[in-house]
């Protein structure tokens, strides 16, 4: 068992949230202690959600991370409500990874994610970002940290057109006081 991300709907004539459907943790070799849905991130109209599982290791890399993105199909009168993984899973670049998914950022349209893997004391931290064509997630170039332990990839956040990037690195220490924020912006 690999885990699931529980989603729940307000029913305003009960005055109570009821269950609703769920995400599963579709990994190969998936396993409970992958942390399936550590992070989490949702369009802007509900309908995809990012999830990662940054100690998943079911391909031969220990505590390599993984994600996936969902999309929410409405019920209708033959089927009940669902969510669909779209795409494989995303895994980064090999080895280099370390506990990708730890944090996760769809874009407002659900077209782009980014996904934070702050890496260890020997791995420098990275995030990687991923464009929707209609069939595939397109992988684009990691963002890399230009200096080791400082849990680059710890936060990230897509602006509204995912033209920008805000990524957290809590425990850089070059300058006043601990912590940066670095700004990246895509060319358009």
């Amino acid at each position: 068992d690999g885990g699931y991300v529980q989603t729940f709907s307000w029913v305003d004539a009960l005055g109570e949230w009821n269950d609703g459907p769920r995400m599963y943790n579709g990994a190969v070799n998936a396993d409970i202690d992958d942390r399936f849905g550590f992070s989490v991130s949702l369009s802007a109209d509900g309908n995809r959600c990012a999830v990662g599982a940054p100690r998943y290791g079911g391909d031969g890399f220990p505590l390599g991370g993984i994600a996936f993105v969902f999309e929410y199909t409405p019920p209708s009168e033959t089927a009940n409500a669902r969510w669909d993984q779209i795409g494989e899973g995303l895994n980064g670049d090999g080895p280099v990874r370390l506990q990708l998914g730890y944090s996760v950022s769809l874009s407002p349209d659900g077209q782009f994610v980014a996904l934070g893997s702050p890496g260890d004391e020997s791995i420098q931290g990275r995030v990687f970002v991923y464009h929707w064509n209609g069939d595939v997630w397109d992988y684009t170039q990691p963002i890399v940290s230009d200096t080791p332990m400082d849990d680059f990839g710890f936060s990230v956040s897509l602006s509204l057109n995912a033209t920008r990037i805000a990524i957290g690195r809590p425990s850089e220490s070059r300058g006043l006081g601990h912590g940066l924020v670095s700004v990246y912006e895509f060319p358009v």
